[in-house]
């Protein structure tokens, strides 16, 4: 539930704010929660109508990747930001 609720709005939100006092805590957990939810039924209903031909078993494994996915991005860009910042 966490990983289809909270973790790729999370980690999109880390990509978009890359620095912690960009916004308030609030609003980022609950941009992620939105963000998520977004995220999860566009992942589903391009699924289901075959617009991707993927079994709907691999949800779970699709939003798993694109967690990852924006981790990374997000890591980089909040390291990028912080280096910028030190010079």
């Amino acid at each position: 539930m966490l990983l289809a609720l909270f973790l790729p709005g999370y980690t999109f939100m880390a990509v978009v704010y890359p620095l912690e006092n960009d916004i308030g805590s609030y609003k980022r957990i609950f941009g992620s929660i939105l963000v998520s939810l977004f995220l999860t039924i566009i992942l589903i209903l391009l699924t289901r109508y075959k617009i991707l031909v993927i079994e709907s078993i691999k949800h779970i494994l699709i939003i798993a990747i694109l967690t990852i996915v924006l981790s990374v991005a997000g890591f980089y860009r909040s390291y990028k930001f912080k280096n910028s910042e030190s010079h």
